[in-house]
């Protein structure tokens, strides 16, 4: 078994056939193949935001590789519970399956995601659960992100701002219900990461 894995997208190319996107803490994001009989009562098939544990086939030479065995650790089942939260959860692991396939260190990223996609699925204000790991994928990668982005905040947003990325979701704050706020202080940083970097559009 290869180190658990987060899954990020999860898509179905024919009857029997899955592709799936994972990442893994040692390397990064990788494509793979599922393949499943359809007349088994209640198949064992990868779904999007598990943690899950993977065995490839290796009499298989072709790639992407082709999973043996699928064992989920974690099914964050509430996000799909929730329109909003299934949104904004599958807006981020779209982000990372376009822009983030190499990365410096899969490790750290494997950290964030995987608190992000706990933060979906225990925690409701999708929107600054987003801000908040858009912010500090940004961040952990180098970009400039306080000293370009932040100080291109109109000064009556950055308090704002400040306390959206600085406060636990656990305390929760008066200001963190301002969705209107929130979503303004998306749409800005994500013209930032438009302009000033060669990632693809974020998904709204």
């Amino acid at each position: 078994m290869s180190p658990p894995v987060l899954v990020l997208k999860v898509t179905q190319t024919s009857e029997r056939f899955l592709k799936m996107d994972y990442l893994s803490p040692k390397d990064g994001i990788k494509p793979c193949l599922f393949r499943y009989s359809p007349k088994k009562s209640i198949p064992i098939k990868p779904e999007i935001f598990d943690t899950a544990e993977l065995s490839f086939d290796l009499s298989q030479t072709s790639k992407p590789k082709f999973i043996k065995e699928y064992t989920p650790i974690v099914k964050r089942a509430n996000i799909g519970k929730n329109y909003k939260q299934l949104l904004y959860a599958s807006h981020f692991s779209q982000f990372l399956s376009d822009n983030a396939e190499y990365v410096p260190d899969p490790s750290e990223l494997f950290e964030l995601t995987k608190r992000t996609l706990d933060a979906y699925n225990t925690h409701d204000c999708p929107e600054i659960i987003f801000l908040k790991a858009l912010y500090n994928f940004l961040k952990n990668e180098g970009f400039p992100i306080q000293a370009s982005w932040w100080t291109s905040l109109p000064d009556s947003h950055r308090n704002l701002a400040k306390d959206l990325l600085l406060t636990p979701l656990s305390e929760g704050s008066a200001v963190s219900k301002d969705i209107e706020l929130t979503l303004h202080l998306l749409k800005h940083l994500s013209r930032w990461i438009e302009s000033e970097t060669e990632f693809k559009p974020i998904r709204f």
